[in-house]
């Protein structure tokens, strides 16, 4: 059974990449075309303002999940949930810095009203 959405729901910047490996094979077992993926640790970890180090830490792994992904048909996107995936400016840049056709985003305006952000580029200041 197909399923649109692969929820891997704790895929962490410093896990092993042998980790997200096993999760891109279920990905594919399953014909999962896109695996879920959390930029800061579901937020527990991390805090605004988020250091520009860090949004380099993050796009250093986004991009090896990326290109693994991409190697067995797959896409990876960023959850709109807490501190980066909740910040529009935050997850562009992101993106930015990633730079690979198989990294995205899965816009959740729900998560962003939860959050008390805008979840309209027009009502956030940060996107111009």
């Amino acid at each position: 059974m197909s399923s649109p959405l692969s929820l891997v729901s704790k895929v962490l910047q410093d896990r092993p990449p042998e980790d997200f490996r096993r999760y891109v094979e279920l990905a594919t077992l399953f014909d999962c075309p896109l695996l879920r993926i959390w930029p800061d640790a579901m937020g527990r970890t991390l805090r605004e303002p988020v250091p520009d180090s860090v949004l380099e830490r993050v796009a250093t792994y986004l991009r090896r999940a990326a290109d693994g992904a991409a190697g067995e048909g797959r896409r990876v996107a960023v959850e709109m949930h807490l501190t980066i995936g909740a910040h529009a400016a935050l997850v562009s840049r992101l993106l930015d810095l990633v730079d690979r056709p198989t990294a995205g985003v899965i816009y959740d305006p729900a998560n962003l009203y939860l959050a008390g952000r805008p979840y309209r580029l027009s009502a956030d200041p940060a996107m111009g």
